[in-house]
């Protein structure tokens, strides 16, 4: 589910540290989470309770994608223009 979002961040959001991509897809999976466990508790939603194997898949998926996106970011410019980094 978060493979795209960490793409996302560093298109979009035109996130360049490590640190902060980690702590983006981090605190947005969180944040889910959270407000399905509310929408669970005030029964809106059917309950599936707590899996926490989700989460660090969604977790490790969007810092996947983001090192992945930098990785291919930093090849296509070193290409370009002969110079590493971007």
């Amino acid at each position: 589910m978060f493979i795209p979002y960490g793409a996302y961040i560093s298109i979009y959001f035109n996130v360049k540290s490590l640190k902060k991509g980690i702590l983006s897809v981090f605190l947005l999976c969180f944040g889910i989470e959270v407000v399905r466990f509310v929408f669970e508790y005030l029964g809106l939603v059917i309950k599936q309770g707590f899996d926490m194997s989700v989460i660090l898949l969604n977790i490790s998926g969007g810092i996947l994608s983001f090192l992945l996106f930098k990785l291919i970011k930093n090849l296509r410019f070193s290409k370009v223009t002969g110079i590493k980094g971007a």
